[in-house]
């Protein structure tokens, strides 16, 4: 059982550790094929457990008793 197997994370450079993301652009600077889209998915994904962010936790609406 690898990490992919645990986590269930998107295949995308912006969650890849090979890649930086660029600020106020869509794109991100790969160490493998350069210049490429936040979207982009190629062979040498390696998930970067610090750049995905985790869904926000549910709010609960629990009716109050008056």
């Amino acid at each position: 059982m690898g990490k992919r197997d645990i986590i269930d994370i998107e295949e995308l450079c912006i969650n890849c550790e090979h890649s930086v993301y660029i600020e106020n652009s869509e794109n991100c600077i790969c160490s493998k094929k350069g210049v490429v889209k936040a979207g982009y998915k190629c062979g040498k994904f390696r998930p970067d457990l610090l750049k995905v962010n985790p869904p926000s936790p549910a709010i609960l609406n629990i009716p109050r008793k008056t």
